[in-house]
């Protein structure tokens, strides 16, 4: 049955047979998904072009942000090393900001830079080299940062050194965009390359690559990285009568009601782990309509909250794939996932989860709305509208990795 943003009740089943003797057990378990929060985007980088829209939420970019209008202080955004707005009229933009001073002095207290980066426990930090950053970094956060941080009150103090090469600045490194006044980053080469962060969460230190435009040369930079479900555990709190994540203990993305220095950068989801929890598959990359797939209804959008609902939850694997909208497409409810590049043609509306391990992107012509949680490497828009709402508390239930939350025995 759906439950509300991220949650589900589930019955399980077990039976037993001795002989002439049966039993059967259920269990109906709340489940709630935690690899991912309701209501966030996620991006690899931003680079907000004209016709994409982001209206209220939090977004959260690994690398960059760079925006074209004002952004709603609806809207609260973690960027991994810079925010930007660009100039759409002569005198109209505003150079980057890397620390919250600069943001808070620029005019813009919602904006927040995120020099630490949440990574999952089970995924190596660099898998494969990236193109720009070819060393690869194969250390498993579940193994390195498995030690425990001293309880209390922050600070916490450093508890172990692993290795006494601190990351420090590469001679190779490209720091023209750099702000020397940035403690956070002219500070790096000091501290160890193990420890504990000023709120006791185990860190590491990661080399990576920001690509800040297209054919521009790559900034290697360092960022202190921590694991998602430590800081999840800590700084997020399961609401069971809404069924969703709320801040809690001292953060929140208001500075008024808590503290959006204690956030992370999230990291993008792994597709492939959703996507073995499906209930219909493609494979292969390729064009679908409505018609090939069944993406489900909502009957009182935005939310979905009415028990009579659908939702499905669609993997679209190997390849890059098309939606095709000759007019407009019926709205989808649930969660779709692709492990490669998704693009729209036609009007088309999602209320749910969206997760596209490539490019997610609308053809000329078209238009896009998403309410709920999206995860992309990417967004772009070729002359249509991609509008991304990820404030919006939409009910989808449990999907992908869960874990559950509360259990209620019966046995018959």
């Amino acid at each position: 049955r759906l439950a509300g943003p991220s949650g589900s009740f589930l019955e399980v089943r077990s039976q037993g047979d001795a002989g002439r003797a049966r039993r059967r057990i259920s269990a109906a378990v709340l489940a709630r998904t935690g690899t991912a929060l309701p209501g966030v985007l996620v991006l690899r980088s931003l680079s907000e072009d004209p016709g994409v829209e982001i209206a209220t939420g939090a977004v959260h970019v690994q690398t960059f942000a760079r925006y074209r209008a004002a952004i709603s202080a609806d809207r609260v955004t973690y960027a991994g090393w810079r925010i930007e707005q660009v100039a759409q009229a002569p005198g109209s933009g505003r150079g980057p900001c890397y620390t919250h001073a600069d943001c808070v002095a620029a005019g813009h207290p919602h904006w927040w830079p995120g020099h630490r980066r949440a990574v999952y426990a089970g995924v190596p930090l660099r898998r494969d080299p990236l193109s720009g950053n070819p060393v690869p970094d194969p250390r498993r956060p579940d193994a390195v940062l498995g030690f425990i941080c001293p309880a209390g009150p922050p600070p916490g103090q450093a508890v172990q050194t692993v290795g006494t090469d601190g990351p420090g600045f590469q001679t190779s490194d490209l720091r023209a965009d750099l702000d020397p006044a940035d403690p956070l980053q002219a500070a790096v080469a000091t501290q160890p390359m193990y420890g504990c962060t000023v709120d006791g969460l185990p860190y590491t230190w990661l080399r990576d690559a920001v690509d800040i435009d297209e054919g521009d040369p790559d900034r290697f930079l360092w960022f202190k990285i921590v694991r998602f479900d430590q800081w999840l555990a800590r700084y997020m709190c399961f609401d069971e009568r809404a069924l969703t994540w709320v801040p809690c203990n001292g953060f929140h993305v208001d500075p008024a009601q808590g503290d959006p220095s204690l956030g992370v950068v999230l990291p993008p989801l792994p597709g492939s782990a959703w996507a073995q929890n499906y209930d219909q598959r493609r494979t292969g990359g390729g064009s679908f309509s409505p018609s090939d797939l069944d993406l489900d209804r909502c009957t009182d959008p935005p939310r979905c909250l009415n028990p009579g609902n659908g939702r499905t939850t669609v993997a679209l694997r190997h390849g890059s794939y098309t939606l095709l909208c000759p007019a407009s497409c019926p709205e989808g409810h649930g969660v779709l996932i692709t492990d490669g590049d998704l693009t729209v043609a036609g009007s088309f509306t999602y209320l749910g989860t969206v997760v596209v391990g490539g490019t997610l992107a609308t053809a000329s012509g078209a238009a896009m709305t998403i309410y709920g949680t999206v995860s992309a490497a990417r967004v772009v828009n070729t002359g249509g509208v991609l509008r991304l709402l990820p404030g919006t508390p939409v009910a989808v239930g449990g999907a992908g990795p869960v874990t559950i939350f509360r259990r209620a025995w019966w046995e018959r």
